[in-house]
């Protein structure tokens, strides 16, 4: 996800509003909110987007993760204020909190494994069966 200064490029999960555009209004699209799914090059993928596309990339943005999203060049964005950085926030929690859960688990079944036998124990197992003690 990365932020332009002057607000005009997104990354995926990224909250964006669409410009008001005569291809966004004629489609309906222009000021409404939508997230960022994907990225293409139009020119090597084929997808079809709306309006001109002069950087050769687009973004793929969904509206409402029920219908189909639509591909626009960034210039036709705009990050919506505060929900990038809450976006992010909750990311780093669910990250931070899926990474201590890991770590208990992990710890959880190295405790539950059995102590490794010290070499004097393992050495001393090989020798009885090489050599069983005869009565």
């Amino acid at each position: 996800m990365s932020d332009d200064l002057d607000g005009t490029v997104a990354g995926i999960g990224d909250m964006v509003r669409v410009r008001a555009t005569p291809e966004t209004q004629a489609a309906g699209l222009a000021g409404r909110s939508a997230t960022v799914l994907g990225q293409t090059l139009p020119s090597r993928s084929g997808e079809s987007v709306l309006g001109p596309c002069p950087g050769d990339y687009a973004l793929h943005v969904d509206f409402t993760h029920q219908t189909e999203g639509v591909w626009l060049a960034p210039e036709l964005l705009e990050p919506v204020e505060g929900a990038v950085k809450e976006f992010r926030r909750r990311a780093l929690r669910r990250a931070a909190a899926e990474a201590r859960a890991r770590t208990e688990q992990e710890a959880k079944e190295r405790l539950s494994r059995p102590a490794p036998r010290a070499a004097s124990d393992i050495m001393g197992c090989l020798l009885d069966r090489l050599w069983p003690d005869e009565p």
